[in-house]
């Protein structure tokens, strides 16, 4: 039986969103071209949804999102409006809504809307009628469901956003994330203009309200600040590559804090934490989240992997038996 899926009801939610395709793990089957087609897919497929896109990277045969959820579905009328300015345009003599005549229908579509399931069904599925047909195939091009990994609004978010970036880096394609022009990150820095900028800038300002950074800057420098600890990051991890295969990790089934070296944070590479997690946060924040959909002896007994951030702080990452 698989795992049921973390989703949030009625409140924000942040998410890293992640699939990988059929066959060996090491087979690189997306072009260039098909990394492209595939970034261009979710940016238009997005106007047709509530949930906003923070960030991207398109690998040779995964890809990461990392999107954010409102608490509640948009109106019938404004609903009706999304849908009927996606498909105008896309499919001659499509039936529009009238959210007056259509209000149920209007409903449910809006309850798709702020559903990732739904989001990562259309795109995966547009995206593989493409591929096959670009590139002669057949059969299912995705290797199973998607992968999702509801995230803090804290140091949880932030660090996820620069794991994505960062895949690059860590699958040794080059040394500057900026230069992989198959990620937000990447394309930001060839171009100027990051693909989703009021979505990741609104969204890293409002944690920067709450989590341990100060971010009340302009979005110039904001987007400094991240470059500058993306580099820091790149850094240490160079200088720390030949201690991280000696170094453990740690799990505990209580919300322990655990005094191990900043080198730690390299578990983050082995373990896949960010992908294989079901959430992460501070401990009590997991602790919340698992139980919306565990009881609390399933909670107690499930494993937590908590680790130590270079600032000092500390996150808890909650696995539900996958």
């Amino acid at each position: 039986m698989r795992q049921k899926r973390f989703k949030v009801l009625g409140r924000d939610a942040y998410y890293h969103l992640v699939n990988r395709i059929n066959g060996p793990r090491k087979r690189l089957l997306f072009t260039n071209k098909d990394k492209q087609v595939g970034i261009q897919f979710v940016q238009k497929i997005a106007p047709l949804y509530s949930i906003e896109i923070l960030s991207v990277c398109w690998m040779g045969n995964h890809l990461h999102l990392v999107v954010y959820v409102p608490p509640e579905p948009p109106s019938p009328i404004e609903a009706a409006r999304k849908y009927n300015e996606y498909y105008k345009n896309r499919i001659p003599d499509h039936r529009l809504l009238n959210p007056e005549q259509d209000l149920e229908r209007c409903r449910k579509i809006a309850g798709n809307m702020i559903d990732i399931s739904h989001f990562m069904k259309l795109v995966l599925q547009s995206y593989s009628i493409w591929f096959n047909k670009t590139h002669h195939r057949e059969g299912p091009l995705w290797k199973d469901r998607f992968k999702s990994t509801v995230l803090e609004e804290s140091d949880a978010l932030w660090e996820c956003l620069k794991y994505v970036e960062l895949n690059p880096v860590r699958a040794k394609i080059t040394q500057n994330p900026g230069k992989y022009q198959f990620s937000s990150w990447g394309i930001y820095s060839s171009t100027g203009v990051h693909p989703f900028h009021s979505s990741f800038i609104r969204h890293i300002r409002s944690y920067g309200q709450k989590g341990t950074k100060e971010l009340d800057v302009p979005d110039e420098s904001l987007l400094n600040l991240f470059k500058t600890d993306i580099e820091d990051t790149i850094t240490r991890e160079l200088g720390m590559e030949s201690k991280v295969s000696d170094t453990p990790y740690h799990s505990t089934s209580k919300n322990q804090g655990i005094g191990i070296p900043g080198s730690f944070v390299q578990c983050l590479k082995q373990v896949k934490l960010w992908s294989n997690g079901c959430a992460i946060g501070t401990a009590r924040f997991v602790t919340e989240i698992a139980n919306q959909f565990q009881t609390p002896e399933q909670v107690r007994k499930k494993r937590k992997i908590n680790w130590f951030l270079p600032s000092g702080f500390s996150l808890t990452c909650y696995h539900a038996g996958r």
